[in-house]
């Protein structure tokens, strides 16, 4: 069965130290990468996150532009849509029979009920998150997160002397994204 694997950028603009867009690009026989200007459909979540300044924007275009000219340098393309979320998938799966949704980890609570609204919307997809936004992945921490110390100095003293691990380097080719993704229009 080929894999057609779907990498959802939302915060995580960047091909560098991005371990589920590696994941995507290593397990996939073909790869869509998606930016969704509209990240979901208020009649799902009700609660969204607030507009974006004039600023936000302006420095969210120019990291879209640079993530564009980095996937076309590896043979990919960035599909950007106007378009919940989920009905973008909806679209995507039918036109291209979708197996597999990758994304960054984000701990918010918006994000947190996007993505379960979307394993219940299409369970016959695999979903995988991967932790991409800290220094320590939740197994690498000396302690549980029901025992977080309540001040950074305590943090600081508990972990000070782990290891960091180094940052993942961009990788160097995609699978091929589906011919007819040219022509896709959402």
């Amino acid at each position: 069965m080929t894999k057609v694997g779907l990498y959802i950028f939302s915060n995580d603009l960047r091909i560098e130290d991005n371990p589920g867009l590696l994941a995507a690009g290593s397990e996939a026989d073909h790869l869509l990468c998606l930016f969704c200007h509209i990240q979901t459909s208020r009649l799902y979540l009700p609660k969204t996150p607030a507009l974006l300044s004039n600023l936000r924007k302006q420095f969210l275009e120019e990291s879209l532009g640079s993530l564009r000219e980095r996937l076309g340098e590896l043979g990919q393309q960035l599909i950007e849509v106007e378009s919940p979320l989920d009905k973008t998938i909806a679209q995507l799966e039918e036109s291209f029979g979708i197996t597999h949704i990758y994304r960054s980890h984000n701990s918010g609570w918006f994000e947190y009920q996007q993505w379960r609204s979307l394993k219940a919307r299409f369970p016959t997809i695999v979903f995988k998150a991967y932790t991409s936004h800290t220094i320590f992945s939740e197994a690498e921490l000396p302690f549980t997160l029901e025992n977080l110390p309540s001040t950074f100095s305590k943090f600081r003293r508990k972990v000070e002397d782990l290891a960091i691990t180094q940052p993942l380097n961009a990788p160097t080719n995609f699978p091929a994204k589906p011919k007819s993704i040219e022509t896709w229009q959402s």
